[in-house]
C-alpha cells in the first residue's frame, strides 16, 4: 500500500517547546531547571478518571448519618 498518496496531517504543535523557570532556578541557588510545555500542543486536555472512580457516578462507602 502507497501511503505517500495521502497528504499528512498535523495533529498538534509538535515538538512542544522547553522553557526555562528562571524564579525556581534562582530560589534553589543555582541549578537550571527546565519545564517541557506539553500543554502548548494545541489538543484539547486528555480527560481521565481515577482508577478507583465508580462508573456510577455515585459516591462508595458509608452512607451519612444525621446528627
Amino acid at each position: 500500500m502507497n501511503l505517500g498518496r495521502f497528504p499528512r496531517l498535523r495533529f498538534g504543535h509538535l515538538p512542544t517547546p522547553l522553557e526555562p523557570l528562571e524564579n525556581l532556578s534562582r530560589e534553589l541557588g543555582g541549578p537550571d531547571i527546565w519545564i517541557k510545555r506539553d500543554d502548548c500542543t494545541g489538543l484539547p486536555p486528555v480527560e481521565t478518571k481515577p482508577a478507583n472512580s465508580n462508573p456510577d457516578g455515585e459516591a462508595k462507602g458509608k452512607t451519612p448519618t444525621s446528627y
